[in-house]
């Protein structure tokens, strides 16, 4: 070891958890997404539009006649969703996909990947499915909601991709 450097043991800490506690901890993750999430929702035009259309579908109530607390529900509880989602498909692609680059234990295609998967499936689940069927007074203002939608995604997907390790470490 030279002056200044660390010993490869120090730098190699581990975070991988069990299989059992991926999915809790990714489940942590999608919430805590959600709420960083909230930042551009609530700059974006239409940033508020999908949590309510939304909450208007499972409540089968106007998006328009909801409370706030109603579409944050759903909002959140669609981030936790996303997160188990985020989890098996990151389960099944680590069975799969060779873990050729990996930092900090955790394999790096494979967990980009799921993020990838995740977010293409949250950003078509809304805006190609939920908003042209229920969105109504809304589908005026699609291209619209349909951008702000996939920013809020994008961030989401960033979000969930450091808070999965971060709690992984945290809980390893």
């Amino acid at each position: 070891m030279t002056a200044g450097t660390l010993p490869a043991s120090a730098l190699a800490v581990p975070i991988a958890i069990s299989p059992t506690l991926w999915v809790p901890v990714a489940m942590l993750g999608g919430f805590f997404a959600a709420l960083v999430m909230d930042l551009p929702m609530g700059r974006l035009d239409e940033g508020s539009t999908p949590p309510l259309v939304a909450a208007g579908v499972l409540y089968d109530e106007p998006p328009n006649s909801l409370r706030p607390e109603q579409a944050r529900s759903v909002h959140y509880t669609a981030g936790i969703l996303a997160g188990v989602l985020y989890a098996l498909v990151a389960l099944v692609l680590d069975a799969v996909v060779p873990a050729v680059v990996t930092v900090a234990e955790v394999p790096l295609v494979s967990h980009l990947l799921a993020g990838a998967f995740v977010g293409l499936f949250l950003y078509s689940f809304f805006a190609r499915g939920v908003l042209p069927r229920y969105g109504g007074g809304k589908r005026a203002v699609a291209a619209t909601v349909r951008r702000s939608w996939a920013v809020s995604v994008g961030v989401f997907v960033v979000a969930l991709l450091l808070f999965v390790p971060a709690f992984s470490f945290l809980l390893a």
